[in-house]
């Protein structure tokens, strides 16, 4: 597949000033790799597997010798990169640098040594586990903290790119793009399985990547996770389990899981701030007790339909969780429309998120524009039913419950997958069809 987006990404990394020591970070299949190349043309390219010290060496050598020509033999790590210093004029890339850790651990400390004594150097290292590499580069205690010169947390693609893969895929109808989205999320390898495995439908590509005996995806996510957590992954994959299956509290999560509250917030926590799996949110203008959800997609998905079906797929009966799937389609992929359309409010807006009560009176969008003085209200409706004056005057009622804005002017916008009827199209009032949203995805991928 070809490379997509990323266009301030790459506008970034190549402006960054010299010398550089820039880390990028991120989950496992993000797109780091491809990043980092498609940054910086012809480099001098490192891949760090989990081998000996001596067969790396051996081994980046090798790439040395095929870009440089003749080269004298390394004995050390100290030798190799005081050569890489001097010799190279090429951007350097370390990828899985974290493997290091598992390799030779003594290579950061001569790393930091050689940084601290050289000014000519362009070093891009790229890692995937997100603990191992906060603890690298953020333990003050670590050889390499604060000595990197920038450092990028690569996200997912949002929709508008996502949309346009699927489109020179194949796939044309918006309904479908924002289905598969639902499931698959911004993770670019996803949609290079499914180009290469030529999925044509949503469903086909549930059957294609997790429902069947070869899927590529049935058990991606806890082989990503174990290597994250370790040996404490069951309390992890326990508390994933329970948030994808609906318990969002810290009360409710403690009931579901067993794990007493007091001991359950350390996890939490290490989920939101080490490993960058879920986050917690809190409504606008409301309290600050917060929920939690899983942030990717697909991860929550494969916790609430693979993981907890795991007896039916090792059997190979695909039937009944994919039957599962399809008659939850409407909540799935009502969940992702609301996070679709928060993303596509636009900049203006300095804060975008939800609004709920202890009543369980909800309002899907909430933006706050306090430079200019305006909040905007949002219901997003992903059903067969038409969208009329009932849902306006009921997020209007909702709208005067919020605290947040006061005196601020109010803007209304009902976004419907089924679109309108006998709406009355006053100036603060916006209506978001399909149509709509499909055309501010693709203006908003060709401004990147």
């Amino acid at each position: 597949m070809k490379f997509y987006g990323r266009y301030d990404e790459i506008r970034a990394l190549s402006e960054h000033g010299h010398p550089f020591f820039i880390v990028l970070w991120g989950r496992r299949r993000i797109g780091k790799t491809s990043l980092a190349l498609e940054a910086f043309k012809d480099p001098l390219y490192f891949f760090v597997g989990r081998k000996s010290p001596a067969i790396l060496l051996e081994e980046f050598t090798e790439v040395v010798r095929k870009g440089h020509g003749y080269i004298p033999t390394f004995k050390n790590w100290d030798e190799f990169l005081i050569y890489l210093m001097k010799e190279c004029s090429e951007t350097i890339i370390f990828d899985e640098f974290q493997n290091f850790h598992f390799s030779d651990p003594s290579f950061f400390s001569t790393m930091q040594k050689i940084l601290d004594n050289s000014s000519n150097y362009g070093i891009v290292v790229v890692g995937s586990y997100v603990g191992m590499m906060k603890k690298i580069f953020m333990d003050s205690k670590e050889p390499l903290f604060g000595r990197t010169t920038g450092s990028m947390r690569v996200t997912p693609l949002p929709f508008p790119t996502i949309c346009r893969i699927l489109e020179d895929m194949g796939i044309h109808d918006i309904r479908e793009k924002i289905t598969i989205y639902s499931v698959f999320g911004g993770i670019p390898y996803h949609y290079v399985l499914m180009e290469g495995l030529h999925v044509s439908s949503f469903r086909n590509s549930l059957e294609r990547l997790v429902f069947s005996q070869i899927a590529p995806l049935k058990s991606e996510v806890k082989s990503v996770l174990l290597e994250e957590f370790g040996r404490n992954y069951t309390t992890y994959f326990s508390i994933l389990q329970s948030i994808a299956s609906g318990c969002t509290t810290l009360t409710d999560i403690s009931n579901s899981t067993g794990i007493l509250v007091q001991s359950l917030g350390k996890y939490l926590q290490e989920l939101v701030e080490v490993y960058d799996i879920i986050e917690r949110a809190a409504p606008i203008g409301g309290s600050r007790k917060g929920i939690y959800r899983i942030k990717d997609p697909f991860t929550r998905f494969w916790f609430r339909y693979v993981e907890s079906h795991l007896s039916d797929l090792e059997s190979g009966r695909f039937e009944y969780p994919l039957r599962k799937v399809i008659e939850d389609l409407p909540l799935i992929a009502s969940y992702e429309f609301e996070s679709i359309v928060r993303d596509l409010i636009g900049t203006e807006f300095n804060k975008v998120g939800r609004w709920w009560n202890r009543s369980g009176e909800e309002i899907d969008v909430v933006a706050l524009d306090d430079e200019n003085g305006r909040i905007l209200f949002g219901e997003v409706k992903w059903t067969s039913r038409k969208v009329g004056m009932g849902e306006l005057s009921t997020l209007k009622a909702r709208a005067e419950l919020v605290k947040a804005g006061k005196g601020y002017e109010r803007i209304y916008l009902l976004a419907s997958r089924s679109g309108f009827k006998n709406i009355d199209r006053e100036k603060n009032t916006l209506l978001w069809s399909l149509k709509d949203i499909e055309k501010m995805a693709e203006e908003k991928y060709c401004k990147e």
